[in-house]
């Protein structure tokens, strides 16, 4: 078995942190491509009032996602 591409889905849970870990040991053992995508409840953005502050919270669960990939090399 190998893998060429590992998709993360996050949204920035505990969970979703250490779902991202096993996916890095694997992306490093199978030489993958890693590939991340921050996940929202939609039900949230009902309120239009809710985008803005979505919109900010994804792109920090982004920027985590990038800064513990990039300490193994694996962001870019």
């Amino acid at each position: 078995m190998s893998f060429d591409d590992i998709l993360i889905p996050t949204d920035g849970s505990e969970c979703a942190e250490v779902a991202m870990r096993y996916a890095e040991d694997l992306a490093i053992h199978y030489g993958a491509t890693v590939h991340v995508l921050c996940v929202v409840d939609s039900r949230l953005l009902e309120n239009a009032s809710h985008y803005d502050h979505m919109k900010e919270e994804s792109t920090e669960i982004a920027g985590r996602a990038y800064d513990v990939l990039s300490e193994t090399g694996l962001a870019g």
